[in-house]
C-alpha cells in the first residue's frame, strides 16, 4: 500500500516544501494512531517540535493542527451521540478530551516560534480569500485522470472506503477525516497526498491484529529494513543517475532561462522586469537586485493580477495596453508563449537574446 501511495504522488516529487508537509502529516498521524494504541500519552510531546518546525517550512501546517482538532472532539461526539467505542479496535479508542485540547494550545504556541509570530496566520486568511487561483494555476487544478497515478488514487480512496464500511459505527475521527481528505484531495492534486496517506492509515487498520506480544518487535525489525533499503536505493539512485552539481545545473537549464539570466546578469540590465508567473521565483533567485513583476506566492499577488498577467502572455485582447508590461524595460520570456511572438513585431521592445528555451527583450528607448 505503501508503494501504491509513493506512485500516486509521482509527480509530486520536485523540490518543494510541500514534500516536508506530506513527511509531517504522516509522522503526526502515525503518532496519533500509536497512543490510540498503547495510550502512552507521553509521545504526543514529540508533535510539539514537530509542529515548530512545520510551520517554519510551510502553510499547510494547519492541516496537522486539524487533525488534533478532529482527535480532540471525537470523545466528546461519541457522547453526544450515544455511541460507545469498539472495545476490539483500539484505533477506535477516543484519546482524553483535556489532554488534547491543552496538546492543541501547546502546537499553536510552538506555531509562533518563527520569525513572524502570529502574522504567519494572516498569510492562511490571504490564502483562503483566494478561491479563484484554482482556475489559474495547473497545480492547484484537479486530477485530469490521464495518468495511472491518479487512477491509483482513487483505487486508495476505495480500499479505504471499503475498510470503513466494514467498520462496526462510523468513528467520529476517521470518517469526518476522511471525508475532509477527499474533498480537499479531488479538489486540487497538489493535495493529493492527503488522500493518500489517510486511505493506506485506514486500510492498514483493517489488516488482521499482530499479537502483542511479537508486535514491538515487527514493528522496529520492519522500520530497520524499510531504512536500510531505502537509504540503500538511494544511493544506487544516485550512482546510476550520476547526480552531480554538473548534471542538476543541466537539468535545471532544461527548465529555467538559466542563459538568459546570464546574459542579462553580464550585461548588466536593468529593471522594470516583466516575466512570467512561472519563472518568478528562479529569477528572484538569479537576479535578486531586479524585483520581478510577479511570482508563485499567490498571497502576496492576488487573484486579479495574476489573471491579468495570465492575459498579457497568452496575447488576449488589449494586452499590448497593460500597465505593467507598458513600464517595463526588461522582458524575460517563454518562447513557446504567445507573448514572446508578439514581443517580436512589437515596436516598443526589441529582441536582444534567444536560445530553445527563452528570449529577452528591452525597450528601445532605454537602450
Amino acid at each position: 500500500m505503501a508503494s501504491l501511495a509513493l506512485f500516486a504522488l509521482v509527480h509530486m516529487r520536485t523540490p518543494r516544501p510541500w514534500l516536508l508537509t506530506i513527511l509531517f502529516f504522516a509522522i503526526e498521524l502515525n503518532i496519533l494512531v500509536s497512543v490510540k494504541r498503547s495510550r502512552n500519552y507521553r509521545v504526543l510531546l514529540l508533535l510539539l517540535p514537530l509542529f515548530s518546525i512545520w510551520a517554519n517550512v510551510h502553510i499547510q501546517f494547519v492541516y496537522g493542527l486539524f487533525v488534533l482538532g478532529l482527535a480532540a472532539l471525537e470523545g466528546p461526539i461519541n457522547r453526544m451521540l450515544r455511541r460507545q467505542p469498539s472495545v476490539d479496535n483500539a484505533y477506535d479508542r477516543p484519546l482524553p478530551f483535556e489532554k488534547m485540547i491543552l496538546l492543541i494550545a501547546l502546537c499553536i504556541c510552538a506555531t509562533l516560534v518563527n520569525a513572524y509570530h502570529f502574522r504567519i496566520y494572516l498569510v492562511l486568511f490571504d490564502l483562503i480569500r483566494q478561491n479563484g487561483l484554482y482556475d489559474q494555476i495547473s497545480e492547484l487544478t484537479a486530477m485530469d485522470f490521464r495518468s495511472l497515478s491518479d487512477w491509483i488514487v482513487v483505487m486508495l480512496t476505495l480500499g479505504a472506503v471499503f475498510a470503513l464500511g466494514r467498520q462496526r459505527g462510523m468513528s467520529p475521527f476517521w470518517l469526518p477525516l476522511f471525508v475532509t481528505a477527499v474533498f480537499l484531495s479531488f479538489r486540487s492534486k497538489r493535495d493529493v497526498w492527503f488522500i493518500s496517506i489517510v486511505a493506506i492509515t485506514i486500510i492498514s487498520m483493517a489488516r488482521p491484529k499482530i499479537e502483542t506480544a511479537s508486535r514491538d518487535f515487527i514493528s522496529t525489525f520492519q522500520v530497520s529494513v524499510v531504512v536500510l533499503l531505502c537509504t540503500l536505493m538511494l544511493g544506487i539512485a544516485i550512482f546510476v543517475n550520476k547526480v552531480t552539481n554538473s548534471s542538476l545545473e543541466k537539468i535545471v537549464a532544461k527548465e529555467f532561462p538559466v542563459a538568459a539570466a546570464n546574459f542579462i546578469d553580464e550585461h548588466q540590465f536593468s529593471g522594470p522586469l516583466y516575466n512570467h508567473f512561472d519563472w518568478g521565483g528562479y529569477l528572484i533567485w538569479r537576479l535578486p537586485t531586479l524585483p520581478v513583476s510577479i511570482d508563485g506566492r499567490s498571497n502576496l499577488h492576488d487573484t486579479d493580477r495574476i489573471k491579468d498577467s495570465s492575459r498579457v502572455w497568452t496575447g488576449q485582447p488589449e494586452w499590448s495596453s497593460d500597465p505593467e508590461l507598458s513600464a517595463a524595460r526588461l522582458v524575460v520570456a517563454e518562447r513557446t508563449f504567445p507573448l514572446a511572438q508578439l514581443l517580436r513585431l512589437d515596436k516598443r521592445f526589441e529582441l536582444v537574446y534567444e536560445d530553445d528555451i527563452s528570449a529577452v527583450f528591452v525597450q528601445r528607448d532605454s537602450r
